[in-house]
């Protein structure tokens, strides 16, 4: 029997799910994980975790209580993580699969099926650059003018464009506001659930490194995912896998990629004939 703690971070989680599935395919198994919705469709059962960090202590909140398992003994606990020196070996998939090896499974990288919260019927979600007080990373972040670059472009091909954050101004905030989206869930308002689904109806995504890389990936929707710095912890090979299927993932990457392990670097973020690289990702958009 065996009890998993799961990364905290949502993009993490959906990481995680293939080497979760082929666990629970062997064993009877447990997950503590602040981000259930994202394994829902996998035979575990939830034990409640306690989180300090904001994005997921709210989502633990959501949960109806009947969901958590009281705790158990006898279970294995297993915590896959991944370090700096996993990040120097190689990605943060291969990292996991050291914790939580996949045997005989195949490697499959999904998600469980939501429907969209929104009603629009062709709409692009991007995400914009913030920063959280608790886990700055400003390195990490793209420069938002390319961001707004990509809200007019999708804009101007005939699509809405949905912006999604938790900001409050003090505990998270953004680089700079999108201007022009058609919609905007900026204040945490979804949950995993609907996040999952806003990604799932979506015809493109667009933002840097985080949760809708792995999340747009898993869902098999065409993504540009523009990159800042701090390339140790987040160039494309560390942050996506070769099994994953990346047909439909574009990287813009600056020109001279920092790849610093610094979360706060001024890292330089150029990335020459941007706009001619959007306009062709954006073109190719059906």
């Amino acid at each position: 029997m065996l009890l998993i703690e799961t990364q905290h971070g949502l993009g993490d989680c959906v990481l995680q799910r293939p080497f979760i599935r082929a666990a629970a395919a062997r064993e009877p198994t447990r997950l503590a994980t602040p981000w259930p919705e994202v394994f829902h469709d996998l035979p575990v059962r939830f034990e409640r975790l306690r989180s300090r960090w904001r994005c997921q202590s709210k989502n633990i909140a959501r949960q109806p209580p009947a969901l958590w398992a009281k705790p158990a003994a006898g279970f294995r606990r297993v915590e896959p993580r991944y370090t700096w020196q996993d990040l120097q070996r190689g990605s943060i998939t291969a990292a996991f699969g050291r914790y939580l090896p996949l045997g005989d499974h195949p490697y499959v990288f999904d998600l469980p099926a939501y429907g969209s919260p929104i009603e629009l019927r062709r709409y692009a979600v991007v995400r914009p650059s913030t920063i959280r007080r608790e886990w700055p990373a400003t390195a990490r972040a793209p420069r938002p003018d390319y961001l707004q670059s990509a809200i007019d472009a999708l804009k101007a091909h005939g699509l809405a464009v949905v912006t999604v954050a938790d900001v409050d101004g003090i505990e998270e905030w953004f680089v700079a506001p999108p201007q022009r989206a058609d919609l905007f869930f900026h204040k945490g308002e979804l949950g995993a659930a609907q996040l999952i689904g806003l990604i799932q109806g979506a015809v493109a995504c667009v933002g840097g490194v985080g949760w809708i890389v792995p999340m747009a990936i898993a869902a098999g929707v065409p993504l540009l995912v523009i990159l800042g710095g701090r390339g140790a912890h987040n160039a494309p090979e560390v942050i996506t896998d070769p099994r994953m299927d990346l047909s439909r993932t574009r990287f813009a990457t600056p020109d001279r990629f920092c790849r610093c392990d610094k979360a706060e670097h001024d890292c330089d973020k150029t990335i020459s004939g941007f706009d001619a690289q959007l306009a062709t990702w954006v073109a190719s958009l059906s």
